[in-house]
């Protein structure tokens, strides 16, 4: 019997992104064991919070300069973070570290953590990196259509917790700057949905974009991996699952597209 078209396409997204549909049977081609080692060798012994680097230390401490430790620090930092790196996909997935980061002048979710949580540590302030994975839904009228349906279900996540007060405390507020953040809620509005728009505005996590206000994306997080060290020690641990070669391959093409609509949506409050 015939394969109506929508069944068609339905088998091949679901093959192309890894999962295998019923009736279909395909062998995938399998990376050597000893390239393997060498890439976790190479995760490990990279530190993407690079505390200690010159440029991330010497910009804590400009940030930092007068403050006392604690909340007023904390605070610097983040509003650093949210409101001076723009959000922005970078060149490279999930390589950059907290000095790349500089470099580049913007970050996705995980750069900016990586980079917070880099400041945090350089002012001597306890820090850790968390990931998990959010709702694929969040990025709708970010990512463009034809993208998202490419992609996992679930996207990476990736938020910093601080240690306040004797507690640690989730931060996430810091991954959009301020103008986007407003002109992605006022669509987010409009369209009647409560995830979109790289925000989660949910009554769990009412979307301040302040860090002692909450965390931001509660309302979109679908399974948590736990909190690390360094972001190194998560991507060479089982629970990361790294995008799929032919997914790398258009990456270029999709964070052109995406970022193309960040701006849009920040200097112009379209898409």
């Amino acid at each position: 019997m015939a394969v109506s078209r929508a069944k068609f396409w339905q088998r091949l997204i679901k093959i192309i992104s890894g999962s295998r549909p019923e009736g279909v049977t395909f062998q995938l081609n399998k990376a050597r064991p000893e390239m393997n080692a060498i890439r976790e060798k190479t995760e490990r012994e990279k530190i993407f919070a690079d505390a200690t680097h010159p440029r991330v230390r010497s910009l804590a401490r400009d940030i930092c300069r007068g403050l006392p430790p604690g909340r007023e620090r904390l605070d610097a930092l983040f509003r650093y973070v949210r409101d001076e790196i723009p959000f922005g996909f970078p060149p490279r997935w999930n390589e950059d570290a907290a000095s790349d980061v500089l470099d580049n002048q913007q970050g996705d979710n995980i750069g900016k953590s990586i980079l917070f949580q880099a400041l945090c540590l350089a002012a001597g302030q306890e820090a850790r990196i968390r990931f998990g994975f959010i709702r694929r839904g969040l990025m709708r009228g970010v990512i463009p259509g034809w993208a998202r349906l490419l992609m996992p279900g679930k996207l990476l996540h990736a938020w910093v917790e601080i240690r306040l007060d004797g507690e640690w405390a989730p931060v996430d507020a810091y991954i959009n700057d301020m103008p986007l953040y407003r002109a992605a809620r006022h669509h987010l509005e409009d369209s009647g949905r409560s995830i979109g728009y790289s925000l989660a505005c949910t009554p769990a996590a009412p979307c301040h974009y302040d860090w002692q206000l909450g965390y931001n994306y509660l309302g979109a997080l679908a399974e948590g991996h736990g909190a690390w060290e360094d972001a190194a020690d998560y991507f060479a641990s089982p629970a990361y699952r790294p995008l799929p070669p032919w997914l790398l391959w258009l990456y270029p093409l999709v964070r052109k597209a995406a970022n193309y609509r960040v701006r849009n949506l920040r200097y112009f409050d379209s898409i």
